[in-house]
């Protein structure tokens, strides 16, 4: 789903949520809605690091505009 939305290349730094495309922004946002339990895996947010997105989901959260 990440290479998908983002393809190859890994945006560093990380542009703010509002220029992400369509797909982009909608993956982030399901990514930023999962529940507290899945990101406490360590392997989910491995995944996240190679593309520059927020670890923790608060801050994936408020990167997408979410709260809390």
């Amino acid at each position: 789903m990440l290479y998908v939305a983002f393809g190859a290349d890994k945006p560093r730094p990380l542009p703010p949520y509002g220029e992400l495309d369509d797909v982009t922004r909608k993956v982030v946002h399901g990514l930023a809605e999962m529940d507290a339990n899945t990101w406490q895996w360590g392997n989910f947010t491995m995944m996240l690091s190679p593309y520059n997105l927020p670890t923790n989901r608060a801050a994936c959260r408020r990167y997408a505009g979410l709260s809390g």
